[in-house]
């Protein structure tokens, strides 16, 4: 997850969404999300809710899903064209 908030750094994310935010206490999170987890917000939302968290952040906060993988057919996400 520490890897994942850098990534959101980079990709200038409002804030990193997980079923536990007090894994941003742990001293190695810090230590491998180098800054960001000096200023992203962590927000936690229950495992059990994250279906209907992200409706409704797509219904009222007008966002758009996308999943992102890793394989051989993956499509470069400079080539990528988002929503």
């Amino acid at each position: 997850l520490a890897g994942l908030c850098r990534t959101c750094e980079i990709f200038q994310a409002k804030a990193l969404v997980v079923s536990d935010a007090s894994v941003a206490k742990d001293p190695d999170f810090g230590t491998i999300s180098v800054s960001a987890s000096s200023w992203m917000p962590i927000e936690e939302v229950d495992r059990e809710d994250v279906g209907g968290w992200l409706q409704t952040m797509r219904r009222e906060g007008g966002w758009s899903l996308v999943g992102l993988e890793q394989t051989d057919e993956s499509i470069s996400l400079p080539c990528f064209t988002w929503p």
